[in-house]
């Protein structure tokens, strides 16, 4: 059964799709066609707008012939379009099915046991709250519009009255609020522990950053590159306190580097909240060939790392913190 919640519907440069569900989003989401074309969607934080990247992401095939995509771990075409366009039941199996002699798209294709689009109606003793204030919500650092309403059934009503109990998918059921992302609705409504669970690397650069430890130290502790260690920082400093990052992080970053962001957000300037490589470029002509960021190893980890600190501080149209508590 095809997912028809017209709010989680766009319109994007290979027709109309619908967001893939992911554990973890912040300023970026991929989307799908019905046919498996997929691009991922940038948010930029200054002007508050979504732009899609310039090219579909590319088409990977695994050892066993299969094409798919790399997100955060590989998923074949068949899986993206059934998590992006198909009801799953809570019971079904992780497995697809396509129809033998059709096209491989959503209208063939489905999953082990597919669930219904059918809504209860109106249920007794179901209590409407806004997302705002304790049941306010954001999908990465995107804040959701608090005309949408959360019931304590955890279905989701648009500001159209539309309602949804979204789609089952990793134990929980999601519906997209148009302009934001994926509303985790099960844990939205406190049906579920707020909770989210982190690699133990990740736990650790979260505990390595408030110690003070720099990645050249993180590697050689935990065995890795320190381009890889650059990559835990900043995965890290997602779930951490922007008080905790404003302690820690200038003391770890390039100091001109850490100087022009600064300078950059104060004067507002969109490069901050947009893609980093055009972030990166701006940097540099900015900077001397001589200082201490244009002579460093590792500038991209460095920038994200800085940057992300930095926005956390800012004032605009996204939450300074994430929804979660850390487990």
């Amino acid at each position: 059964m095809e997912i028809i919640w017209p709010h989680g519907l766009e319109r994007g440069p290979d027709g109309p799709c619908r967001e893939l569900p992911q554990r973890f989003t912040w300023t970026s989401s991929c989307w799908c066609t019905k046919d498996g074309v997929v691009r991922r969607r940038y948010y930029n934080s200054r002007t508050g707008m979504w732009t899609w990247a310039e090219q579909p992401l590319e088409m990977i095939i695994n050892d066993e012939g299969r094409p798919g995509y790399y997100l955060q771990w590989w998923l074949g075409i068949d899986r993206c379009i059934c998590l992006a366009w198909g009801h799953r039941h809570e019971d079904s199996k992780n497995m697809t099915y396509h129809t033998n002699g059709k096209p491989f798209t959503a209208k063939y294709l489905r999953w082990e046991k597919p669930d219904t689009n059918a809504e209860e109606g109106e249920i007794e003793g179901e209590v409407w709250k806004p997302l705002k204030g304790v049941f306010s919500w954001n999908c990465g650092i995107v804040k959701c519009d608090s005309r949408y309403m959360i019931s304590s059934k955890g279905r989701l009503v648009g500001p159209d009255g539309a309602v949804t109990r979204g789609f089952y998918y990793d134990g929980r059921r999601w519906a997209a609020c148009r302009g934001a992302g994926l509303i985790d609705l099960t844990t939205c409504a406190r049906l579920r522990e707020n909770e989210i669970y982190l690699q133990a690397r990740v736990l650790h650069a979260i505990n390595a950053i408030g110690t003070g430890m720099t990645p050249v130290d993180f590697a050689m502790e935990i065995r890795v590159q320190e381009s890889t260690a650059w990559s835990y920082f900043t995965r890290a400093s997602q779930f951490m306190e922007t008080s905790e990052l404003l302690r820690t992080v200038p003391q770890v970053v390039s100091r001109d580097l850490w100087s022009i962001l600064r300078s950059m957000s104060e004067d507002q300037r969109p490069e901050m909240g947009g893609k980093l490589a055009e972030l990166y470029k701006v940097v540099r002509q900015g900077l001397s060939s001589r200082g201490e960021f244009r002579n460093s190893e590792f500038q991209m980890g460095q920038l994200r790392l800085a940057r992300l600190t930095i926005s956390k501080t800012c004032k605009g149209p996204r939450p300074l913190e994430p929804n979660w508590p850390i487990t």
